[in-house]
């Protein structure tokens, strides 16, 4: 049996930014001589949390693994689901070769994991409606006995996705697990600085605060795992950077400027348009999708919006990022917004977002790699965030898939006998 061992660690919305000011914190300071430190990396597009994480994990962009945005398509609700299950995955992912090879696998709010065969899940999954608990609704779509004892355990200060305890309950649940069952691939996404850049800002004092518990949790996980077995393999990278935003835009109320019926609530039948907004980007659907001449009058009214409205609507996307995205064959076309500004269905107002194009000056991400065969104390620009995937199969032992992501051999000493 394959005893190799990898533990991934996502710090979500982490810009290089402050990849800059983590280098100089004790735990990643400390790190950083023992293995391949990439930075200038650039995230898959549409560049949100769900699109990336699932593009690490399966090595594919969103055109081939579906998941391409955060929510689910459900035009007028305020309130749709995200792409919580596994089932929205359509290709193979690495938890799922890992249990293939009999490797125990754990994941801690990872997303689009609910239902997912892992050995120990704890999935993101987060109530939408006010019935809903989410204690409940993970302990239903992850591993119950393992979630319920950790609850009971560690769970008295936590209060849904309220943020620090949520990122510190996660950990406790990690190092827990690790010690106990020894997993073969771990996988934790950590949250906290993306929760405090949409609510307070880049530069706020919570957001400087929570990259010093990034670093805390880093110290933790890697003593667990140094106490376990000093030979892990680990992966720590972020997800996408963000940008600061001074205002707020619903581009369904052009539409409606122009008098195209977009659906006013859930399970409106009565409507022609439709923006799905995702931070920085909109996409339009078409309730018709044949209906070619609607389509020609919207882009027409909006080719001179674009040119009305430029501190508003910065371009339209064009067909490479519409392909890459998933979107191609789904919307009619998309736009993106100028940097400080962002496109939200629900009224949400956010001090700062993603979701913009992955071509953004200072918007690129970074990934480290420690483990077997790899270079130590070495410095590297450029390349793509799918690039994990093939460096995490080959940490672990597992045959590379049909994917997206390359194998850079400029981070690799050897090879694995």
């Amino acid at each position: 049996m394959n005893k190799k061992k990898l533990i991934i660690i996502s710090l979500d919305s982490l810009s290089e930014d402050d990849l800059e000011k983590l280098m100089l914190m004790e735990n990643f300071k400390e790190l950083l001589p023992q293995g391949t430190l990439v930075t200038s990396v650039t995230p898959p597009f549409v560049t949100n949390t769900y699109p990336i994480h699932t593009s690490v994990i399966t090595g594919c962009y969103p055109e081939k693994h579906g998941v391409i945005d955060n929510l689910v398509y459900d035009p007028g609700n305020k309130k749709p689901d995200w792409h919580w299950y596994r089932k929205y995955i359509k290709t193979t992912t690495l938890y799922d070769q890992a249990k293939k090879q009999g490797q125990k696998t754990v994941s801690i709010l990872w997303p689009v994991t609910a239902k997912a065969n892992i050995s120990y899940n704890m999935p993101e999954i987060f109530p939408t409606k006010s019935y809903q608990s989410q204690k409940f609704l993970s302990l239903m779509n992850g591993s119950f006995v393992m979630q319920l004892r950790g609850y009971l355990k560690y769970g008295s200060k936590l209060t849904g996705k309220k943020q620090p305890a949520l990122d510190n309950f996660s950990v406790k649940m990690l190092t827990t697990t690790l010690e106990k069952k020894k997993p073969s691939l771990a996988l934790i996404h950590l949250i906290e600085t993306d929760s405090s850049k949409h609510k307070h800002g880049l530069k706020a004092k919570r957001t400087k605060e929570s990259l010093k518990r990034m670093d805390k949790h880093i110290g933790t996980i890697i003593n667990t795992l140094n106490s376990i077995d000093r030979n892990y393999n680990i992966i720590i990278f972020s997800d996408h950077s963000s940008l600061t935003v001074k205002k707020t835009i619903d581009p369904n109320d052009y539409l409606k400027e122009i008098n195209i019926k977009v659906p006013k609530q859930k399970d409106d039948k009565n409507w022609e348009a439709w923006f799905k907004t995702c931070g920085g980007t909109a996409f339009l659907y078409l309730k018709d999708k044949k209906n070619w001449a609607l389509k020609e009058l919207i882009m027409g009214k909006f080719k001179q919006i674009l040119i009305d409205h430029p501190e508003l609507f910065r371009r339209y996307l064009n067909k490479e990022e519409m392909k890459e995205s998933g979107f191609l064959e789904k919307a009619a076309f998309g736009i993106e917004a100028p940097v400080g500004i962002e496109y939200h269905n629900n009224g949400a107002k956010f001090m700062a977002n993603h979701g913009y194009s992955n071509q953004n000056e200072d918007y690129k991400v970074f990934y480290f790699i420690r483990g077997e065969g790899i270079r130590v104390d070495k410095k590297l620009k450029g390349g793509s965030l799918l690039d994990i995937t093939p460096l995490a199969c080959r940490q672990l032992k597992i045959k590379q898939w049909e994917m997206d992501g390359k194998l850079r051999k400029d981070i690799i000493v050897g090879e694995i006998e």
